[in-house]
């Protein structure tokens, strides 16, 4: 799954981008991955049964997030 993200012309103040994801499983939002290479892959394996993936990230500047979260995106991932 490719999980498209760029720096919106702004990679001059900002360190890292935070990606999470929610595997639809009940346990909410975790952590993905930090990337400071616009665009990311989710090897996750696929699921068992087709599921729907919601991503969502915020850019970090040294150890803080900063501004808002993403609005989540919503991706039917096929079994």
């Amino acid at each position: 799954m490719n999980v498209k993200w760029g720096w919106g012309g702004n990679s001059a103040f900002l360190d890292i981008c935070e990606l999470q994801v929610d595997r639809g499983d009940g346990k909410g939002f975790g952590l993905l991955a930090f990337d400071t290479t616009p665009n990311y892959t989710d090897t996750q394996p696929l699921p068992a049964a087709p599921a729907i993936w919601t991503y969502r990230a915020i850019y970090r500047v040294g150890d803080n997030q900063t501004g808002q979260w993403s609005l989540p995106v919503g991706v039917t991932v096929p079994a």
